[in-house]
């Protein structure tokens, strides 16, 4: 599993994205870390469900807008091509995220 930690200063808000977490201590990391930044619940329990399921080419994310924090899970990808539109799929919900907590429209 491969890890990234970012932080956009201008808005100060922080990103941590997850690689491919393929083993139960990996996964129960990125479960730890999801519930840490306020992930309970039925969101909980849907992270719990899809990190068990070992399915390829899907991802997840989980903003707690209050505090400015984001979690973004990337699993495995059958092909570079899958990488890359699950990744980018998550980082448009991102954005959508980041739009709503700073009261920003699109358009």
């Amino acid at each position: 599993m491969m890890e990234q930690n970012l932080h956009i200063k201008e808005i100060g808000w922080n990103l941590r994205i997850f690689y491919c977490p393929k083993t139960s201590s990996q996964r129960s990391i990125v479960l730890q870390c999801l519930y840490d930044a306020g992930c309970t619940g039925r969101n909980f329990r849907r992270a719990v469900t899809l990190l068990g399921s070992g399915a390829v080419n899907t991802g997840l994310i989980f903003s707690n807008k209050s505090e400015r924090k984001s979690i973004i899970v990337v699993g495995q990808s059958s092909n570079v091509g899958e990488f890359i539109n699950t990744l980018t799929h998550e980082i448009n919900h991102f954005i959508e995220h980041v739009m709503e907590a700073l009261h920003i429209q699109s358009g």
